[in-house]
């Protein structure tokens, strides 16, 4: 059994340190190779040591006082500190420590756990700086902006919201939306609304009308999200409010996607790779007013920069999903990805299905897929054998959301199995499908309203035109 112990000691992933008390200073006795690793010290290094000298120059750490005493009083205690590793580079050690008693109750020695927490502190840090960018995006954004309760009352709003709808921002706190909402667009309004806290709705965007203090009323673009607690019970709305008179809202959301780039890469070349591919996007996106060539042109462009294929889905206006685009690193593959087409089902049940992303409006990535067993246990017949030929290994799936409605998806695959897809990925594919929606969004705009025009240009024509003498 003790044996077993050892060994087990021996290959904890966790830094393991036992001392001796019974001798002055309270020395090292024994290290396991994880507290090695973690610290850049051999045993031999360290043995006969007091663990102080880890915190190097830094011993001013307030949670020193609170192990200090629980060595004292001979008791537990769980503490966060900076340590040093041997190269002199800092780590923050989250340390656990027990007295061990022998059978007389007498003080034995102390075990100390080491967990290496810099990563978590890392990511803590960096939702912080997150938080703290939105509050100052909230407050100083050049739409208006707004949290809105369950029952219509605002409960936060930026300075932008006040001067569209000609309020302070403290006045609009003891009013509701309903209060300056045009009687005309309240019932439209309303219903979305029960839709949202029905489930029915993600998000929903409307152009209505805000009756203006002591002025016109003046027509916003309104997207609207539901916000729900930890349960799932809705808590509040979250209210983005732009006048659609300025016809600023492109140029805004661009602006605030590349800072939002530049913030999110943290290593040069990689920003620089990353920068490089949102810049070819642009003159792609704004190549063609044919939102079907356009489409066809961004999966050429992902591919093979981020993806060895991708495939393109968009919902047509009856309901129905095209597979309108597809592309691959290898031209003869391509093949395959048309005869792909006639095998995708859609299920809610697919692992990465676009059917999942276009009901949640919520983006899937699947780092590492379980190829091949998974999809020989799932499909069967020619599917499986085209998804063996393609050799899928990590996956991506986007929306692509303009306006607040979901206009398709679009899907990223590797089949290098040296290649991942992380969160890094993903965000540089959601500011690229968000761009490609909001492209796609205006040509189809445009198509439409070429047609509208088409039609009452007709419509005004005389049947026949009268013969000119």
């Amino acid at each position: 059994m003790r044996r077993l112990l050892d060994r087990a000691v021996a290959a904890s992933s966790n830094g393991i340190v036992i001392t001796d008390p019974k001798v002055p200073d309270n020395p090292i006795v024994y290290v396991n190779p994880a507290f090695e690793k973690i610290s850049g010290y051999t045993s031999e290094e360290v043995r006969g040591r007091n663990c102080r000298f880890l915190q190097g120059d830094y011993r001013d750490q307030p949670a020193l006082d609170e192990l200090r005493e629980a060595l004292r009083e001979e008791r537990e205690c769980r503490v966060v500190l900076r340590n040093y590793r041997k190269d002199g580079t800092s780590f923050w050690n989250e340390l656990y420590v027990s007295p061990v008693h022998d059978e007389e109750g007498r003080l034995t020695n102390f075990v100390g756990v080491q967990n290496d927490i810099s990563e978590r502190r890392r990511i803590e840090e960096v939702l912080r700086e997150s938080e703290e960018r939105f509050r100052a995006i909230f407050e100083h954004a050049a739409v208006g902006a707004a949290q809105v309760g369950i029952d219509g009352r605002w409960l936060r709003v930026n300075r932008r919201l006040g001067e569209i709808v000609g309020y302070e921002p403290e006045e609009l706190l003891g009013m509701t939306f309903q209060d300056i909402t045009h009687p005309d667009d309240l019932d439209e309004d309303l219903a979305r609304v029960r839709r949202m806290l029905e489930g029915e709705l993600q998000t929903y965007t409307i152009e209505k009308r805000y009756l203006r203090k002591g002025g016109p009323e003046v027509w916003v673009n309104l997207t609207v999200s539901l916000v729900r607690g930890s349960s799932g019970e809705p808590a509040y709305f979250i209210a983005v409010v732009e006048d659609i008179s300025e016809r600023k809202k492109t140029e805004e959301e661009r602006d605030l996607l590349l800072v939002r780039e530049q913030l999110a890469r943290s290593e040069a070349v990689e920003a620089r790779r990353r920068l490089a591919l949102l810049a070819a996007a642009g003159p792609a996106l704004s190549a063609s007013l044919d939102y079907e060539k356009t489409l066809e042109g961004i999966t050429r462009l992902l591919v093979p920069e981020l993806a060895d294929w991708c495939l393109l889905d968009i919902v047509e206006d009856n309901g129905s999903l095209n597979q309108l685009a597809a592309a691959h690193a290898e031209e003869e593959k391509e093949d395959l990805l048309r005869m792909l087409r006639e095998h995708r089902q859609f299920r809610e049940g697919d692992p990465g299905s676009t059917a999942e992303v276009l009901r949640t409006g919520q983006s899937v990535l699947l780092s590492d897929l379980p190829y091949p067993t998974f999809y020989e246990r799932a499909l069967e017949g020619e599917h499986l054998e085209i998804i063996l030929r393609l050799g899928p290994r990590s996956l991506m799936c986007v929306p692509l959301v303009a306006r607040g409605r979901t206009l398709g998806a679009i899907t990223l695959v590797s089949s290098n199995p040296d290649r991942r897809y992380d969160e890094e990925d993903l965000l540089l594919v959601e500011d690229l499908a968000y761009r490609c929606a909001l492209a796609a969004d205006n040509a189809r705009l445009y198509r439409d309203r070429s047609e509208i025009a088409r039609v009452l240009q007709k419509s005004l024509l005389p049947p026949h035109l009268p013969e000119i003498p």
